[in-house]
């Protein structure tokens, strides 16, 4: 098909059905449609051209109206922009920053809480990572545990060393003047576990295997009791 018509039909394609492109082209044995598959296939293109369109437009205009929300609302703290990659924004309010503080970061180490790093879930067209510690001021009335509360939350679009360590950077930078370092918790990720490490160099770090192997042993030695071991702590405790 030529160029030209099939320019033509790209533009029909939002106002008529391929059928009726076609029998008003068919016609032209040299420069029109050989057959139906070539209008379909046409049309097709032009909806996920329009569908992309959109979609990088919408993305743009999401990130405008976050960095005008960065004015008025202090939960947005930092809008990152690198060229070539999805600007990257970091979420939290003083209050978490100061309970991340009070108990990931205390004076005695004994009454620290783990605070747990893990990139989650999508989130439309971005990453959530999201951390996680344990509100040692309050327990459960049910279970006698301490609830788990969400801190600082980072929303990206790439997944690499550079990328997560903005986040952890940024982390660090907020918590340096604390009396120690937080232990920290992530996933097996190789690259979320090196940024930990460029990001937090005396901080010690727990994968999640690593903090089900030492919740066992924890058990095993409060309660003397071998059954303990028995107990399904992937869904019990680590929800995984």
């Amino acid at each position: 098909m030529h160029p030209k018509v099939m320019q033509n039909v790209k533009s029909d394609t939002k106002f008529k059905k391929a059928g009726d492109i076609y029998l008003s082209l068919s016609g032209d044995s040299f420069e029109g449609p050989t057959n139906k598959r070539q209008i379909y296939n046409a049309k097709a293109r032009a909806k996920y051209q329009g569908q992309e369109h959109v979609h990088k437009a919408n993305f743009a205009d999401e990130v405008a109206a976050v960095e005008e929300l960065q004015h008025t609302m202090p939960f947005v703290r930092l809008i990152i922009r690198q060229s070539q990659k999805t600007p990257c924004i970091i979420l939290y309010t003083e209050d978490q920053l100061n309970d991340v503080k009070r108990f990931c970061c205390p004076p005695l180490p004994g009454d620290s809480t783990v605070l747990g790093i893990d990139k989650t879930f999508n989130l439309g067209s971005v990453h959530v990572m999201i951390s996680v510690y344990k509100c040692l001021s309050v327990k459960r009335l049910r279970t006698d545990d301490f609830p788990v509360f969400c801190g600082p939350i980072f929303l990206h679009g790439n997944s690499d060393i550079e990328t997560f360590f903005l986040f952890l950077h940024h982390l660090s930078g907020n918590l340096a003047s604390c009396a120690q370092c937080p232990v920290l918790g992530s996933d097996g990720e190789k690259a979320l576990r090196q940024a930990m490490s460029l990001a937090f160099p005396k901080s010690p770090r727990l994968a999640y295997a690593h903090l089900k192997k030492n919740f066992r042993h924890a058990l095993a030695d409060k309660l003397s009791c071998i059954c303990c071991l028995k107990l399904d702590t992937n869904s019990t405790t680590f929800c995984c």
